[in-house]
Order: structure tokens, then sequence, then C-alpha cells
């Protein structure tokens, strides 16, 4: 069955999605370049803070822990799999990761049919106000890359849930 599905993504032309998002906790200075997200395929190799996942007020609201960043990257990342189990074709989903005083990086998601249409994007603005309710990241204040890639839907989520049971 892998082979079959590793022939049929080949043949379809839709390369091979592989997605790392790793909490590694930075014990010089707490909640500071300890979030890593790679995305080769959209060139996407970076350590971001995680301060406003320990600031969140909506989980743990009295806590600022690593376990409490863990707790909040979970719920992002299974708000990352709502958003995208709820797009209609050609919606887009805007999913946030790197979240700082200055700007917020995202992935643009958009549902083409049974696939998904990736894209690196960014906003100038507060990071904080989108770790608990990334529905209000609006397509419109976000500014995408222009390089992009293909991937099926099923690939995208199989990704989200490894990383989030990796946490």
């Amino acid at each position: 069955m892998t082979l079959l599905l590793v022939v049929q993504v080949f043949l379809l032309g839709l390369p091979h999605l592989k997605m790392e998002i790793s909490f590694v906790p930075n014990k010089t200075s707490p909640f500071h370049e300890d979030l890593y997200v790679c995305v080769p395929e959209l060139k996407i190799s970076q350590y971001s803070d995680t301060y406003y996942l320990a600031l969140d007020s909506v989980i743990l609201p009295e806590e600022e822990s690593d376990n409490k960043v863990k707790v909040v990257l979970k719920n992002l990342l299974t708000d990352w799999e709502f958003e995208i189990n709820r797009l209609e074709n050609n919606g887009v989903a805007i999913l946030p990761f790197d979240f700082s005083d200055q700007s917020v990086g995202a992935l643009r998601v958009q549902k083409v049919n049974n696939n998904l249409l990736i894209r690196r994007a960014w906003t100038l603005g507060f990071g904080g106000s989108y770790v608990s309710n990334i529905a209000k990241a609006k397509d419109e204040e976000f500014n995408a890359d222009i390089g992009s890639m293909d991937v099926s839907i099923e690939q995208f989520l199989f990704e989200i849930r490894r990383e989030r049971d990796k946490v």
C-alpha cells in the first residue's frame, strides 16, 4: 500500500512533503528561539520564539512553563488540522507558526480540488493575538512568498498529526 501511494504521488507530480515542528527548550533564554520549523520544499528552516505560546491567556492562563508551551503548541496544530478540514475549494487558511512583537510568519494554504497549494506567508503586526484563535488570521492581512508547493490534503494532515504527536 505504501509503495502504491508513493508511486501515485510521483505520477501525479506532487512533491513529497516533509515537515518538522519541534519544541526544543532554550535553557539560556527561555521561550526564545526554541520552536524549530522546517519545510524544506518552501525553504523554511528556522527557530522561532515560543514567548507568546507561554503567555497565552486562554490555555493555562496562570502558567508560563515548558509544559504550557507544549500544550499550546499541540492545540495550535489541532487548530491547523481543523482549518484544513473546513476548507472549501479555493478557500484559504492561514496557519501561523512564528509569533513575534513585529510580525507573524505562517503557511498560506489554499485548497485546490483534493490538493493544497502551500506558500510561506507573513504579516507585520503583533503575533500574540493569533496564538489561541488562528481563525482570525485573514488572508488579506498576509503577504505570500512567490514559491509554492502542491501537496495532497491527506499528506499534509498526516504531517500535522505526526508533528503534533511528537510534542
